[in-house]
């Protein structure tokens, strides 16, 4: 009888057992595939609806009409043989990259920006600074960052329940030691999130808050020093 640290170890058949795993770059099908596993998981996972593989398909078909070999890449994992997973790498300006976070949103949606500012100039001209009007056109929703001065502007506020968050500066957040008497800090506006008359958050270039300030929410995007969050 053999002690167990003495028993023979047979190691035939581990390679035959093992998962044979590769990446390759993609070919005919894989962005096809794309799609329906988006769509499947999602509506699994979320109930997101056909509106997201929509979505999905579009990123996709434009993809493929535009591949640039030289600046972009989509990888696909095989578990042996069989499609596992995936990966995008594609070229994209800043502003484009966090214009992705409107594709998530639907018609009419109510909208809460906040774009980080720094500490060091009282009124720097942010080229982010205005990114939620986006929302504006091309949702037909509600966004914080318009200017509302009578007799200079044609834009008329029917949206009264968005109280502080009605209009600019609100969409503009300072670091929380940095105090200011036009703008808030960014926990102070986490904190003062009206959820129950919005729809989403949109976090822009923001600087450090406290997490916990946004407990309850659901984080549905993520992008380039961007975040989008579902407020209820």
């Amino acid at each position: 009888m053999h002690d167990r640290h003495d028993t023979p170890i047979d190691n035939r058949g581990v390679e035959a057992t093992r998962p044979r795993v590769t990446l390759r770059t993609h070919r005919a099908g894989d962005i096809g595939w794309i799609i329906q596993r988006h769509g499947e998981l999602y509506f699994a996972e979320y109930d997101w609806n056909s509106e997201f593989e929509a979505l999905v398909a579009e990123i996709g078909a434009a993809f493929l009409r535009a591949f640039e070999s030289t600046r972009e890449r989509c990888w696909t994992a095989e578990v042996n043989g069989a499609r596992a997973g995936s990966v995008m790498c594609v070229r994209v300006d800043d502003q484009t990259a966090k214009l992705q976070a409107i594709r998530l949103m639907p018609e009419g949606a109510r909208v809460i920006t906040l774009t980080g500012m720094p500490c060091t100039e009282y009124w720097p001209l942010l080229r982010n600074a205005h990114l939620g009007a986006m929302v504006i056109v091309r949702r037909d929703g509600f966004s914080n960052d318009q200017w509302l001065l009578e007799g200079v502007n044609l834009l008329d506020l029917k949206y009264r329940a968005a109280g502080y968050f009605a209009a600019d500066p609100s969409q503009l957040v300072r670091p929380n030691h940095c105090h200011d008497r036009l703008h808030r800090m960014i926990d102070q506006s986490l904190t003062a999130l009206p959820r129950n008359d919005f729809d989403y958050a949109w976090l822009i270039d923001v600087p450090p808050y406290d997490p916990s300030l946004l407990e309850g929410t659901q984080l549905i995007w993520r992008g380039p020093h961007s975040v989008l969050y579902r407020l209820h």
